[in-house]
């Protein structure tokens, strides 16, 4: 050899599962879904209090457009969620990211999120719809695996045995 030591680095393989982060000096929040198989969500709160989403790091949309796609299009709807979570004295991120908010249906919103992650390119909004439910409805598609579900279950403080 000429004594240059060669060093291996093994690749750091992903591990699945669900993340949380909290920057303490920026007051903000997010976690991280990483799938077996299928796209990474991460959904993180702004410094202006909304709350956005990155679906396979495109570029961020609002929280409340994937849930308008999934079937709550109200704003009643949607505050309804986290009403059991928020209490008077904390900071409301999701009245704050409805105010900023503006799409109104399902299909708007899918339209909305679909120029998000593919700009440039043109959708009716039934397919775009589809491609967006798609990403997370279809099982060959989106799969958090054992090891992850595992993962989520501990973090949710859910007792649910692997099958």
């Amino acid at each position: 050899m000429s004594g240059v030591e060669r060093v291996i680095i093994s690749q750091i393989t992903r591990s699945y599962g669900i993340f949380f982060n909290e920057d303490k000096r920026s007051l903000t929040q997010s976690f991280k879904i990483i799938p077996e198989n299928g796209s990474w969500i991460q959904v993180f709160t702004e410094k202006s209090g909304r709350v956005v989403v990155r679906i396979n790091n495109s570029r961020k949309f609002l929280v409340t457009a994937l849930l308008r796609v999934f079937g709550f299009e109200t704003d009643e709807s949607i505050k309804t969620l986290f009403e059991d979570i928020i209490d008077e004295d904390d900071f409301d991120y999701i009245q704050t990211t409805l105010d900023k908010d503006t799409v109104t249906t399902a299909e708007d919103a899918a339209v909305y999120i679909y120029n998000k992650m593919r700009p440039g390119e043109v959708i009716d909004p039934e397919s775009a719809l589809d491609y967006v439910k798609s990403i997370f409805l279809v099982p060959e598609r989106m799969n958090l695996g054992l090891v992850a579900r595992r993962k989520v279950n501990v973090k949710l403080d859910i007792d649910k045995p692997l099958q």
